[in-house]
């Protein structure tokens, strides 16, 4: 995970490195710096509203505690663990627009593959 993707993390789910100073292989592969790779994703956590951001860490919050107790990880997003999610929250009756935000903000939180609604 590069600097760019913690960017889009929620603040509970950024991780805490003992260093600032990063050599991401991805960033200096395209010439960037660790301060290019900073100004841009302060501009995308610009980019999202302050309710966006309220939203995500909510949908991330629960995410998280799913995966807390049921001992697997939130990040990267194991997409056996989305699908058992997902189906847990249907199955209590949540919405489909409350299914696609939460496969949303795991999917661009965690790196993982986009959410696929068969037809």
């Amino acid at each position: 995970m590069n600097i760019l993707m913690l960017a889009a993390l929620p603040a509970t789910a950024r991780p805490t490195f003992a260093s600032t100073t990063t050599d991401d292989p991805d960033l200096t592969r395209v010439g960037l710096t660790s301060v290019d790779a900073a100004r841009i994703g302060e501009a995308l956590a610009a980019a999202r509203t302050d309710g966006t951001r309220r939203l995500y860490n909510v949908v991330w919050g629960q995410w998280q505690r799913w995966c807390a107790e049921r001992g697997v990880t939130a990040v990267p997003a194991d997409p056996l663990a989305v699908c058992a999610y997902l189906t847990e929250r249907a199955e209590a009756g949540r919405a489909t627009g409350t299914l696609d935000m939460a496969c949303t903000v795991i999917r661009r939180c965690s790196g993982s593959p986009p959410c696929r609604r068969s037809s």
